[in-house]
Formats: structure tokens, sequence, C-alpha cells
């Protein structure tokens, strides 16, 4: 049968038993340096191309500006005057 150790005394045999294995491995052949690999260089992206603001005005029919918004992915409600699918292209395209 074991004897009882306090805890305070089982933790200095578990922290010596892990020092002893520490030095133990400190005394082995140190390992390989592996030599210094340059790292690649950056490439350069492509710039992304800049989409082009479509030319339209007040002066259009609702359906040519109905075309432009659905090209340029911008959701326009059915109910939307020509007036107002202009403001959501500008917004759109403004930024």
């Amino acid at each position: 049968m074991a004897t009882y150790l306090p805890p305070s005394a089982r933790m200095r045999q578990i922290k010596d038993a892990a020092r002893a294995s520490l030095e133990v491995a400190s005394k082995k052949a140190p390992a390989p340096v592996a030599e210094a690999v340059a790292a690649p260089e950056p490439v350069a992206e492509a710039p992304t191309p800049v989409p082009e603001t479509p030319q339209y005005d007040a002066s259009m029919k609702k359906a040519d500006l109905l075309a432009i918004a659905e090209k340029a992915g911008v959701e326009v409600p059915d109910s939307a005057t020509k007036a107002q699918i202009i403001a959501l292209l500008d917004d759109h395209f403004a930024g």
C-alpha cells in the first residue's frame, strides 16, 4: 500500500520528474536547423476593372432605366417612378 503524501509533496514530485525529463531532453543532440528559405515575392494582382457608370437621365423611358438598374444589380420596386429609379441608380453608382 502506498503511503499518503500531502498535495504539496506530490506536486513537488511531479515537478521534479518534469524537470528531470527536461534535463535529459536538453542533453540530447540539438535538432538540425533548417536552412532559411526565401519567401516568394508577392505577385502583383491585376487591378480590378472599375465598372463604367452608364449614362441615364429623366428623358429616358422607364423601361430603359429599369434595364440599366437590372444590369447594375439594383433592386427596384415595381411601383417605382422614373425619379425614384434615377435616385436608386445615383445612390448605387455614387458609392
